[in-house]
């Protein structure tokens, strides 16, 4: 807090408040996650104190229920925290910009703790941790898993990558693996951080998120998978605790057993339970069936991941299953713009879309053929495209691309699953990394919003080289027939890869795949995942 700066008369201070929680409109506790920041002027009325935003213009007093834009109540200034374009300084006082009285600034955050889970591939697994040092200083890592007794270390030089192979014991295969929880704690949050899950054509990676507080009064996490696969392989989500004492509430879409604290535990369908778990503890719930839409409430912050030990894409008729997995961020997380990219060397894709809230609206536009869907909260609908897509949504939804199985167009390659980032997830510099195999063809998909269109001025970074992207082949995203966006694909090579547009306040996206022979790869290249008020 810079109060005190800017000063002139009257006097003002700014006082952050603890992240509060905002009712909204519908489903079952639904909300928004919200920094919360008074501005008091001295002998001055509430009414009379004005905010201003980053770019100098004013914050609304009226708060407009489509929009999730800052606002203001009272003096208090309200800035949704799943928004990262809403980053910078804040001034308050009366008058004229010019003079007002106090500052703050809002600034991403990331994070130094990752608490990790690993469920089995189709037949075990081999699994790895791919650390990318994004610093110019040297990094040091700690990976523990207390549960199995498991621990190691070591250090990374800057701007160069380790990969970490990690005991097949901490591998949870059942319900009955119920502390095979993994801390990863590095010295310094210039780390990008993916999980590969592994054996011979069946792999799959995810983008670790670091835990941090993201939730005011209570997460929501959701499960997210795909509808077939062959009934020997399970849907899985695995949840990690990363607190003790947390209280969960577990709301399962298919009849299933878990066990927690030593107790096995039949859950039926549709209705809900009450659990503790504690810090580095794993909950392994697997069906045959799709478990996609369980909602898994907590008091503080776990880890789920979400996927299927060996799933089928688009459906059981194509052949070969493969590894499917990602970590799911809260749905305070989440987005409602989203811009996909057909996958370079495959003629399709899935998405799946997944819904927060009760009577959420979401409108396609995939190369001009348009679709609309009404679903509710923990609800999703299932669609196979050729080209680009663009969605958007009255509330938020979650986005999953999955690559087909090699017997849908006979093309090298096999089902993957990866995030796709919503546009509150932008930046203008992410931090990518592919798989170090010298079978895997690599792609980096990248989206760029139409306003930052400036091929002239993105770079990628690999191996130490820097090359530009004006030379890339760009493509049109349009949503109603008005461009919104352009996306290229790079052809890379294994290792880790920097994508940076040098104008500051650029927003764009990117997500790493490989193909190999009856063999995929993807995740998202990453995505901030906090706000904190700096002071």
């Amino acid at each position: 807090m810079h109060a005190g700066e800017n000063v002139t008369t009257p006097t003002c201070i700014i006082i952050p408040l603890n992240p509060s929680f905002i009712p909204a409109d519908s489903g079952i506790n639904n909300g928004t996650s919200n920094v919360m920041i008074n501005c008091k002027c001295f002998n001055i009325d509430y009414q009379q104190i004005t905010w201003y935003s980053p770019g100098q213009r004013k914050v609304p007093f009226k708060y407009t229920e489509t929009e999730d834009i800052p606002y203001v109540i009272n003096g208090t200034l309200i800035i949704p925290i799943f928004n990262d374009s809403y980053q910078g300084t804040y001034y308050c006082g009366v008058g004229n910009y010019s003079v007002f009285g106090a500052n703050i600034s809002l600034t991403l955050w990331t994070g130094n703790n990752y608490y990790i889970g690993f469920f089995q591939n189709y037949n075990g697994g081999s699994i790895s941790l791919y650390l990318t040092n994004t610093g110019s200083l040297d990094l040091s890592y700690t990976i523990e898993a207390p549960g199995v007794g498991y621990y190691t270390s070591g250090n990374i030089s800057g701007t160069s990558s380790k990969v970490v192979k990690l005991s097949s014991s901490l591998i949870t295969n059942s319900y009955n693996d119920q502390n095979k929880g993994i801390h990863l704690e590095t010295n310094s949050t210039n780390v990008t951080v993916i999980g590969q899950n592994d054996v011979s054509e069946s792999s799959d990676t995810f983008l670790a998120l670091p835990t941090v507080k993201v939730c005011c009064t209570h997460c929501i996490y959701y499960g997210i998978s795909v509808s077939s696969g062959v009934s020997q392989y399970d849907n899985v989500i695995l949840i990690v605790g990363t607190e003790d004492n947390t209280m969960m509430n577990l709301t399962v879409t298919q009849s299933v057993n878990v066990s927690i604290n030593d107790t096995i535990s039949s859950l039926t369908r549709g209705s809900q339970y009450s659990f503790i778990v504690n810090r580095l503890q794993t909950v392994y719930i697997g069906s045959s069936s799709d478990l996609t839409g369980t909602r898994i409430i907590t008091d503080k912050p776990v880890s789920v991941f979400s996927g299927h030990e060996c799933g089928n894409v688009p459906s059981l008729s194509y052949r070969y299953c493969d590894h499917l997995v990602e970590q799911i961020p809260p749905t305070t997380y989440w987005g409602k713009t989203y811009y996909i990219a057909s996958l370079q060397g495959r003629s399709a894709y899935t998405i799946r879309v997944l819904a927060a809230y009760n009577s959420t609206e979401v409108f396609m536009d995939c190369n001009n053929v348009k679709n609309s869907y009404t679903i509710n909260a923990g609800n999703c609908f299932t669609v196979t495209h050729q080209y680009y897509c663009a969605i958007r949504s009255n509330k938020e939804i979650l986005v999953a691309q999955y690559s087909p199985g090699y017997d849908y167009d006979r093309r090298t390659g096999d089902p993957m699953m990866m995030l796709v980032p919503a546009t509150v997830r932008y930046s203008n510099e992410i931090n990518l990394s592919t798989i170090s195999s010298y079978y895997y063809s690599d792609y980096i998909n990248i989206i760029v919003l139409k306003e930052y269109y400036q091929p002239s001025m993105m770079y990628w970074i690999t191996g130490g080289v820097k090359r530009s992207l004006q030379s890339q082949s760009w493509n049109t995203i349009t949503f109603n027939q008005v461009t919104e966006a352009y996306y290229t694909q790079l052809s890379v090579s294994n290792g880790p890869v920097t994508i940076i547009h040098t104008t500051a306040n650029a927003l764009m996206s990117a997500v790493v795949y490989g193909f190999a022979s009856r063999e995929a790869y993807g995740h998202p290249g990453g995505f901030s995942v906090q706000k904190t008020i700096q002071g």
